[in-house]
This record gives structure tokens, sequence and C-alpha cells, in this order.
């Protein structure tokens, strides 16, 4: 589950209300970030899915979005 900090942060600026993080769900979110504070809080939620292969997907879909590949 995600801490309540990153749940409101992505209610706020993406409307996502889920409190489990859904690497799908994720996935799309990190393809519409263009801030500093989109990727911290998209790190965050990432870090909290189960799965550790979509963990690491999801994490070098976000590293490649921040560095604009």
């Amino acid at each position: 589950m995600m801490d309540k900090h990153t749940r409101r942060y992505l209610y706020q600026r993406f409307d996502y209300m889920n409190e489990e993080a859904n690497a799908y769900e994720i996935g799309d979110l990190i393809n519409q970030a263009n801030s500093e504070d989109d990727y911290i809080y998209l790190n965050s939620a990432a870090n909290q899915v189960e799965d550790d292969f979509a963990k690491r997907i999801l994490k070098e879909q976000l590293f490649k979005k921040k560095m604009g590949w």
C-alpha cells in the first residue's frame, strides 16, 4: 500500500485513487509525468509494486522518461 503523501499527490495530480500500486496504471502515469515531483512520487509508487519484474520495468521506464529518451 502506498503512503498517504504519495496517494494524495497522485490523486491531486493525476486523479489516481487506487491505494494499491498497480504496475499497469503506474506505467500509464509515468507516460504523463512531466515534472521532478511527478518522478519522485511515481518512483515511490513503483517501489510499492509487488512483482519484482514489473517494478524493474517501471523503474527503467521512469528513468527513460526522466532522461527524455
